[in-house]
């Protein structure tokens, strides 16, 4: 009753957040011996809850069509900077302005994380904290690769026509498009920012692998949670080392993915 109260009065994808959080409480709340069963274990969201209309990003979740884009990405023969930018924002869910001007600053080697200021975010409201997020393995190999060519200059990710400058973020999409990965219909389109679509939905498909929370899948992708009133208890709520198992995870299941 509560989410599809919740539905009406504010929309769809509020009233699907607010059923994961409820879910993962009921879980954890199963999980610690507090209940014999998880009342909502059963209950399917498309049952109780209308259909979000189609007003997202294009995002590839077929495991087969992923892995090949994988390869694709691996094999991309034009450019080390967009193959390795592409490969890393399969790893880390960045969005594209935030990849396209990735700093060598916001890389914390000792700690393996990555941390950009919050008035570079989309919500860059100061009463919220620096964005934080661990490192996999296969994301640090990657950064230690291109290292090799732009360690010296400012930007990880940066401009072909000047290396002074940032990464052009359209030319990623583009080199998508060239892989041929622009076919919504066949559910074969990916942007930049379709890779943060394709994580979040894929990491909800096997959250019986992970078992992350709620909480850590929106904080990875920098998403708020709740209203003003929760907002104003988290909002200096740090995630970093509970989002570490679960992009770990991410990082080797893209590895599964992309050998099947």
């Amino acid at each position: 009753d509560i989410v599809i109260k919740f539905e009406k009065t504010s929309s769809p994808d509020s009233a699907r957040r607010a059923f994961w959080l409820i879910r993962d409480f009921w879980r954890y709340a199963f999980n610690i011996g507090l209940l014999k069963a998880n009342p909502l274990s059963d209950i399917v969201i498309s049952d109780i809850l209308s259909p979000v209309s189609n007003n997202h990003y294009p995002k590839i979740t077929d495991e087969k069509i992923l892995g090949e884009l994988l390869r694709c990405i691996d094999a991309y023969p034009h450019s080390l900077m967009i193959r390795t930018a592409l490969a890393f924002v399969a790893l880390v869910p960045l969005r594209s302005g935030n990849l396209s001007k990735l700093k060598w600053s916001y890389i914390d080697w000792d700690n393996k994380t990555l941390g950009i200021p919050r008035s570079e975010m989309k919500d860059h409201n100061k009463n919220f904290s620096d964005f934080k997020l661990p490192l996999s393995t296969q994301a640090i190999n990657i950064l230690n690769e291109v290292k090799i060519f732009t360690g010296w200059g400012e930007w990880v990710f940066h401009s072909a026509a000047n290396p002074k400058k940032p990464m052009v973020g359209d030319s990623l999409s583009k080199a998508l498009r060239m892989m041929g990965f622009n076919d919504e219909a066949r559910g074969r389109k990916q942007l930049v920012h379709s890779f943060r679509g394709t994580f979040r939905s894929l990491v909800d498909t096997y959250q019986n692998e992970h078992n992350a929370s709620f909480e850590i899948k929106e904080a990875i992708l920098d998403h708020r949670i709740g209203n003003k009133v929760t907002q104003a208890y988290v909002h200096k709520a740090d995630y970093t080392e509970q989002a570490r198992p679960l992009l770990q995870w991410w990082a080797d299941f893209l590895d599964r993915v992309k050998k099947s």
